[in-house]
């Protein structure tokens, strides 16, 4: 997916329980004008999983999360892939979770940056566990 701008989440919005699994994918170039998740938004215990290479960047949100915001019980997964180059105007240029949880395995964070509160911005109720990983 390249170069999309919408309101909230600008390349892939994950919802309402659903579930994503990208594998060997890029998600490239988008924007959030609104809110946050300029690459990726999953919420409403919701789950998405990046294994095998895949890519979220140069993403931008102008509120959190430049690259993956994650919240309202869902989990997320970066499973040998990356987040590089993102940015945010509030809170987290890579990653923001908040009432959240995480797992990161042999993956990377390089490049992101947020106006506030950091590269990842782990909120309330949240949990991160990450293994093997350059940031």
């Amino acid at each position: 997916m390249r170069s999309y701008s919408l309101a909230n989440s600008g390349g892939l919005a994950v919802r309402e329980g659903a579930r994503a699994v990208l594998m060997e994918s890029t998600i490239a170039d988008c924007t959030a004008l609104v809110s946050g998740g300029g690459g990726i938004c999953a919420s409403g215990h919701a789950n998405i999983t990046l294994q095998d290479g895949s890519r979220v960047e140069r993403c931008v949100a102008q509120g959190r999360s430049g690259g993956l915001q994650v919240y309202e019980g869902s989990h997320a997964e970066l499973l040998q892939s990356s987040i590089h180059d993102c940015s945010a105007n509030d809170a987290g240029g890579a990653i923001y979770l908040n009432d959240a949880s995480m797992q990161m395995m042999q993956s990377s964070i390089l490049n992101c940056s947020a106006s506030e509160k950091g590269g990842v911005w782990i909120a309330a109720g949240s949990t991160l566990l990450a293994t093997n990983c350059v940031r």
